[in-house]
C-alpha cells in the first residue's frame, strides 16, 4: 500500500500562512507518516490498533497538542480519531484540524488514486454535533431522526445529539464494508473504551464539504497560546535571615 502527500503540501502551506496570520507563527499544521511515526507522536492519539497510516498535528513550538490520526481503507476511505491535550482543550484546536483534515484529504494519493471519503466513527454526542452541525456529515439514522423532529444542520444542538445518540442502537457495519478480521477486532476492541460508534460520511466529491471546511477555517475563532512556550512554575527561594553582630 503506498501512501503518497506530495499534493498536500501547496494547501498546507496556504492553511499554515492563515495560521500565522492568526497567531504570528506559534502554532503550525504538520503532517507526520511513515518513520516520523514515533511512538511519542503516537501517544498524543486515541489510536490504539496500531495501524495509522498518517498523522496531522497542530504544533505549538513544534510540540504536536492538538491531533488526528488517519487509517485509509482499501476503498479508498479515509478513517480518523482526534485527540487534543487536555490544558489545551476549549480553544477550538480540534474544530479547526477537522477542517483542515477535509481540506488536506482531497489530495492524499492512497494506491496511486485520490481519498474519496472521511468516515467519522464519532463515539460520544460531541463528535456527532460537530460533524454534523458544522461539516454536514451524512448517516442515514440521523437524517431519519432530524426529519421527525424538524430539525437541520443549522438548527441541530448538542442536546439533539446526545438524544439521537443515547437512543439508538448505532453500531452496524455496512455489508459492502471491506475491513480484514485482524483490523475489525482492534478497532471494536478499541471503540469499547469509549462508546458505540455512529459511522458519519463526507463525501470529498461534493464540494460542498470543501466550501465548508474553507469557511470554517478561515473564520474559525482559536485562542492563540502565549509566543513564550512552555512555561515552568519557578518557585521561590527563601533567603536566610542572618543575624548582625555588633561590634564591641
Amino acid at each position: 500500500m503506498e501512501l503518497n502527500l506530495t499534493r498536500t503540501r501547496r494547501q498546507l502551506l496556504q492553511l499554515n500562512n492563515k495560521l500565522k496570520h492568526l497567531c504570528g507563527g506559534v502554532l503550525s499544521i504538520q503532517l507526520y507518516s511513515g518513520n516520523e511515526l514515533t511512538s511519542e507522536l503516537l501517544d498524543m492519539t486515541y489510536d490504539k490498533t496500531g495501524k495509522v497510516d498518517f498523522v496531522i498535528c497542530l504544533n505549538y513550538n513544534n510540540v504536536c497538542i492538538s491531533s488526528i490520526s488517519c487509517k485509509i481503507g482499501r476503498d479508498n476511505s479515509l478513517e480518523f480519531s482526534s485527540k487534543t491535550q487536555e490544558i489545551y482543550e476549549g480553544n477550538k484546536y480540534n474544530l479547526l484540524l477537522r477542517s483542515a483534515l477535509i481540506l488536506l484529504s482531497k489530495y492524499v494519493i492512497y494506491n496511486e488514486e485520490r481519498i474519496n471519503s472521511i468516515i467519522s466513527r464519532a463515539v460520544n454526542p460531541a463528535s456527532i454535533y460537530i460533524m454534523v452541525k458544522y461539516f454536514h456529515a451524512n448517516n442515514d439514522k440521523l437524517e431519519e431522526y432530524m426529519d421527525e423532529n424538524g430539525l437541520t444542520n443549522e438548527t441541530l444542538k448538542y442536546d439533539d445529539a446526545k438524544d439521537f445518540y443515547d437512543n439508538i442502537d448505532a453500531y452496524e457495519l455496512d455489508e459492502d464494508e471491506e475491513e480484514d478480521e485482524e483490523a475489525m477486532a482492534a478497532r471494536l476492541k478499541n471503540d469499547k473504551n469509549f462508546g458505540e460508534p455512529v459511522n458519519l460520511i463526507i463525501d470529498l466529491t461534493n464540494n460542498m464539504y470543501i466550501d465548508l471546511a474553507t469557511n470554517m477555517f478561515n473564520n474559525i475563532a482559536i485562542k492563540c497560546p502565549s509566543k513564550g512556550g512552555y512555561k515552568k512554575k519557578r518557585t521561590k527561594r527563601r533567603k536566610s535571615k542572618r543575624t548582625k553582630t555588633q561590634k564591641k
